[in-house]
């Protein structure tokens, strides 16, 4: 079943309300596997093909105590002819999710918190962040964060805006007056294909960098995001575009937008799988660079272990039943990264009418922890959905 669709408008029958977007959001593991394989070997010459994933529910225990996991195991094949070879290349355990709403851990029942996080774009005063699902993009005063590097803002903006081209040159100037990107740092032009070139070991040519960088940037649900989130067409995917976006972008420059849910949506199986997307995003970046990476060592139960670590507000609780009272509307409106939520998060915005409720941004740690008004509707990426 494709839950994935590529459509910019949302029907009746695509959506979901916060009783069965747990449910919805895990049905995506299996999505999100094949995701993870075929986005490293984009990077290598498609050196990895996806041989099976399988999927199956266990119970484990910790003395007399039993946990309920979902086992997750990756296949993939690779060589050619008669050297195929097939072997494991992921495999690890996470919560079982039980009547679309709660995990049985250690036998304690969790019901986990639900995350508001940002669009894609997610543009401040000092900072930009375009976000992927493995390899985002920080811009932040004259250095740009790509990959584990900092490459001076100035060198990626006329690697993608070059002089040569009127239009970009023009759009270039407006990006860097209107983010007060230091311009420090130049380079000739030979000098900076030469440089890109080095750092990414691709050839000297500034289209080859330029796709280099998109395929690594561009993973095939973010692709879905930006197309759904800015009603972008597919050919229009591409960092030059999202530039484009990003200048163009009237409301974001106001710390309200941190609490607008018309920039927000709402995560669940995307947070849970985090340590995975880590590491594809490391492995991704060594097959862009010629290695032919076939497994990934990990910790089985490095995922549960993060659930318990990490997420924030975890509930517990000893009734089974108590899945279907509030607990399972309660979201969280910072990543689990974040250390602190600006002020702003404890007021009200216009969008909260009938999605958000109003006693939970005025309670303890207002605004922070919320409650989600039972028939609030979503599609599939989290984007709220008007009436």
């Amino acid at each position: 079943m494709n839950l994935l669709t590529k459509k910019s408008e949302v029907t009746d029958s695509d959506y979901f309300t916060v009783s069965n977007f747990r449910s919805a959001q895990y049905t995506l593991l299996n999505y999100f596997m094949n995701l993870c394989v075929e986005y490293i070997s984009k990077q290598n010459k498609n050196y990895l093909k996806v041989h099976n994933v399988k999927i199956r529910d266990i119970t484990t225990y910790n003395g007399i105590h039993n946990n309920l996991l979902t086992q997750v195991t990756v296949d993939v094949s690779f060589g050619s002819g008669e050297n195929v070879t097939t072997k494991t290349f992921l495999k690890f355990f996470i919560p079982t999710l039980v009547n679309d709403s709660f995990f049985i851990l250690n036998e304690n029942h969790f019901v986990p918190t639900l995350y508001i996080l940002d669009k894609p774009l997610v543009i401040k005063k000092k900072s930009i962040k375009l976000t992927s699902t493995f390899n985002s993009i920080t811009i932040y005063d004259k250095l740009i964060t790509f990959m584990g590097t900092n490459i001076p803002a100035t060198y990626f903006l006329d690697l993608f805006l070059p002089d040569s081209d009127l239009e970009l040159a023009a759009l270039k100037a407006t990006f860097i007056n209107t983010f007060k990107i230091n311009c420090s740092y130049t380079l000739s032009e030979i000098d900076l294909i030469i440089y890109f070139s080095n750092l990414f070991r691709c050839d000297p040519d500034r289209a080859t960098i330029q796709t280099f960088i998109n395929n690594i940037f561009f993973d095939d649900y973010a692709k879905l995001l930006y197309q759904c989130c800015y009603n972008l067409e597919e050919k229009d995917i591409n960092i030059t575009n999202l530039i484009k976006l990003i200048v163009n972008q009237k409301n974001v420059m106001d710390d309200e937008t941190f609490i607008d849910l018309d920039q927000k949506r709402l995560v669940f199986i995307e947070i849970l799988l985090w340590p995975i997307f880590k590491r594809i995003a490391n492995i991704a970046g060594q097959a862009a660079r010629g290695f032919f990476v076939n497994e990934i060592n990990m910790d089985q139960m490095e995922l549960v272990k993060y659930f318990y670590t990490k997420l924030h507000n975890k509930f517990i609780y000893d009734n089974v039943n108590a899945y279907d009272t509030m607990l399972q509307h309660k979201a969280y409106m910072l990543s689990p990264n974040a250390e602190q939520a600006p002020g702003v998060v404890a007021n009200l915005h216009p969008t909260h009418y009938k999605k958000i409720c109003p006693t939970s941004v005025s309670s303890q740690s207002p605004g922070e922890t919320i409650y989600i008004v039972a028939e609030t509707k979503f599609d599939i990426f989290g984007r709220f959905l008007e009436e």
